[in-house]
């Protein structure tokens, strides 16, 4: 039993880390923040993850970075709120 779980996870491990071309690492990073940039409520981000998960790049550096991306994003905002209306004002 212990066994099966591991077989699965380490295949899941291997899809998720097999492109490890420097065009592949840079289209995962950059599909990534594209992912944790916008909001993930409509079909935009939606469309962002279907592209990452159909072409060849880094699956797994995408959804780190994704997940990196949004963290920060929402500890930013304030920030580029102020930014922005002071540019614009």
């Amino acid at each position: 039993m212990l066994s099966d779980f591991i077989a699965i996870f380490r295949r899941f491990a291997r899809v998720l880390l097999a492109s490890t071309a420097p065009g592949q690492l840079a289209a995962g990073f950059t599909i990534g923040m594209m992912i944790g940039i916008v909001p993930k409520t409509n079909l935009i981000a939606l469309s962002l993850c279907v592209l990452l998960f159909s072409i060849r790049c880094n699956r797994g550096l995408g959804l780190a970075t994704a997940a990196l991306v949004s963290f920060a994003a929402t500890l930013t905002d304030p920030f580029a709120h102020r930014l922005g209306a002071a540019v614009l004002g």
